[in-house]
This record gives C-alpha cells, sequence and structure tokens, in this order.
C-alpha cells in the first residue's frame, strides 16, 4: 500500500507542475489540498505515525523556529504565511513518507523522483 501512496503522490505532483507559469495561488492551494488529502488516505489506511528521533527533530524545529521569527519580522507577511504553508506542506510529506518508508518502497521513491525530474524538464 505505501508504493501505491507514493506512486499517487508523484502522478498528483506532476500534475500540480503542468499547471503553468503564473499560476502559484492555484498550485499553492493544490499542494497543500493534495498534502492533506494524501494524510487522511493515510490514516484511513490505518498507518500509525512512527515518532521521529531527536536527530531529525531538532532541524525541523530549528526550521519552524526561524519561521516564526521570520514572519513576524518580516516586511512582508502574506509571503511570510505563504513560506509557512509550504514549510507545513514539506514537513507533512516528511513524515508521511518516513511513515511508510520501507526498502521496497525506496525503489518507487526514486522513480518518482526521476519522474517528477523530468516533468520539470518538459514544463520548461
Amino acid at each position: 500500500m505505501a508504493k501505491k501512496i507514493i506512486s499517487l503522490f508523484f502522478v498528483l505532483l506532476g500534475i500540480g507542475i503542468l499547471l503553468g507559469d503564473g499560476k502559484q495561488p492555484v498550485v499553492e492551494i493544490y499542494g497543500a489540498i493534495l498534502v492533506i488529502l494524501l494524510w487522511v488516505l493515510h490514516r484511513w489506511l490505518g498507518f500509525v505515525a512512527r515518532p521521529l528521533p531527536h536527530p531529525f527533530l531538532f532541524p525541523w524545529i530549528a526550521i519552524g523556529v526561524v519561521a516564526i521569527v521570520s514572519t513576524v519580522f518580516s516586511d512582508s507577511i502574506g509571503y511570510s504565511v505563504s513560506w509557512i504553508v509550504r514549510l507545513a506542506s514539506g514537513y507533512l510529506v516528511f513524515r508521511l513518507f518516513y511513515t511508510i518508508a520501507s526498502d521496497n518502497s525506496a525503489k518507487v521513491f526514486s522513480f518518482g523522483l526521476l519522474f517528477l525530474r523530468c516533468g520539470l524538464h518538459l514544463s520548461l
């Protein structure tokens, strides 16, 4: 089931890449909804989130503190909120893949990255 979730993530992310230039608000909303739907699917299938080891926990906390301080002192609060949404989405994707990671899913993840990279090149 982990392979299907990873494959679904990369296919939907690839569709987001093809939305085109100048559609950043649409892509932002699409990406946030994509991450939320994958977490709902993840929970619905019965996966239980593994706790993060301490070496992984500290950098995420440090990045969160930097994001909060940056938001408070930023000239553009909208940009800072957008950055926090991206950061939260990245954290949730990291946790999702950390939870479902196995040796078998590493091949699917590597292929997904290759697929995404090719999509990025073709979209230019």
